[in-house]
Order: structure tokens, then sequence, then C-alpha cells
């Protein structure tokens, strides 16, 4: 399919094509078809692990109120566009998280900037200033490793690109890191930043609610009590970043009072 198209899967011809008109001699009923999927919010508990949504279908909370293959795309503004789905129309709410498919998408060596950053999965990126709000710029050196949260294989996986993604924290129990065998980026549970690879602190929190830094909140491995190693880069967030209503994490600023964080 053409750049921003994806192919639709069906088993029959009495299921639409989103966004194509039905019927005609181009209606093949065992085809399926290039297009884009609007996004469908279904309410506050339009998706559950019983009844899970399909692609492009909201409001999920993790992966597994999504349908086989997909994942709950976690985003903070109706900016961060859905992977697979058409944005905008009715359906579009800023505050809803959506199931979707997550193939990495390769804009190119410089298709990442400052100016224009890449949203999730896409690449290639060198900093985490040129991923969108939220994300962060996952290095790697060959194909082989694989980006967390985005799907492998397909022409946008270049073994030479780096990828914005949000890394999923997971939670390798009481004794998961340890001196000897330290964790990587978003890996708990730590006690000191020796417990932690090359270049990553132990990020020490008291709730759930203290967000760790590069790391997607949510899902199984987030857990209260646990504390994860991360990057701990300092993160601008403009003159009025911080504020009482609104306080900031560790590492991130503007901000004039301790209130304020």
């Amino acid at each position: 399919c053409a750049e921003g198209l994806h192919c639709f899967q069906r088993s029959s011809r009495s299921t639409l094509v989103p966004g194509c008109e039905a019927g005609g001699k181009g209606d093949v009923g065992t085809a399926d078809y290039c297009t884009q999927i609007t996004l469908q919010n279904l309410g506050y508990s339009g998706c559950t692990e019983e009844e899970p949504c399909r692609e492009c279908e909201g409001d999920c909370d993790n992966d597994d109120q999504c349908a086989g293959g997909l994942r709950c795309f976690q985003r903070a503004s109706s900016s961060m566009l859905v992977p697979g789905c058409a944005a905008g129309g009715n359906g579009d709410d800023a505050e809803t998280d959506y199931c979707a498919q997550f193939a990495l998408q390769y804009l190119g060596h410089s298709g990442c900037t400052k100016e224009s950053p890449c949203q999730k999965c896409q690449g290639d990126c060198d900093h985490d200033d040129q991923c969108a709000e939220g994300l962060h710029c996952f290095q790697r050196s060959s194909r082989s490793t694989l980006v967390p949260g985005c799907e492998a294989g397909g022409k946008g996986d270049v073994g030479t690109a780096d990828y914005c993604t949000q890394i999923t924290l997971q939670n390798l129990g009481y004794s998961g890191c340890t001196e000897e065998e330290p964790c990587r980026e978003c890996e708990g549970d730590c006690d000191n930043d020796d417990q932690c690879a090359g270049g990553l602190r132990c990020f020490q929190r008291a709730s759930s609610s203290m967000l760790v830094p590069g790391c997607a909140a949510g899902g199984n491995g987030d857990d209260a009590e646990t504390d994860y190693c991360a990057q701990f880069a300092l993160q601008y967030l403009g003159h009025s970043g911080c504020t009482k209503e609104s306080p900031c994490q560790k590492c991130q600023g503007d901000c004039d009072h301790d209130d304020q964080c």
C-alpha cells in the first residue's frame, strides 16, 4: 500500500472497507484493500478483555483489551497520530487510547527532526527531541534488536535506523536487577545505580503515579512498589512547563518553586 495507507483484511464481502464505497465489480469478497481506517471512540468502557477492540477502536487501557496482534496506543493529545489510522473525524478524541498495529516506518536518514518530530515506530531518529512528546529514540545497531512496542519486519524495518517508541515497563521481580546482571532501560526491580546497565540510573518512586522517564506507563509490568532503570535526560517543557496543577517529574523543567515538582 502507498505511504500512509493500511491493508484492511476481511473474510467476506459483508465486511465493509472503511472509507470506501461498497458494491460494484471491484468489490471482491475474498480480497483485501488498501485504505485508511478512521478512529472510532466506543466510549470509556468500549474495549474490554471479554470484548476486545479491533484496529483503530477505543477506548482501551492495555493490550489485553485489543484483538489479537494489536496493541493499545497511549497518547496524550490528538496531535499524536495513531499508527495505521486516519486522523480527524468524530471518533478522534484527544483523551482516548486506540488499538493499533505498530509497524516500523522508515522516513529516511533525516526523517525525524526537532522541527518535525517522529511519531511512535517512525525513524530514523538520533535524539529524544526528534521524537514526539512522550516518546524516546530507541538506539540499535542491527535489525536483530527488536524495537519495543513495534512490529518487526517489513520494508520499514531498517537495521541501521533508530526509531521513536515508548519502552514498556518490565518487572523482573524483587531480585530482577543485580550488579552481576544489571537491568536494561525500563526494567526493574533495582535498588541502586550499580544494578542498572551503563549510563542508566535506578529511578526510585513511591507510587505508580510517578512516571518513569522514557518509559511507557501502565501494563502488567507497571508495579507501584518497583523501581526501574532509566535515563535521566533533561526535558525542557517550556517557560511555564511546570505548574502546581501539572507538576513536573524528575529532570523536567522549567520550574520556579518546589510545589511545581
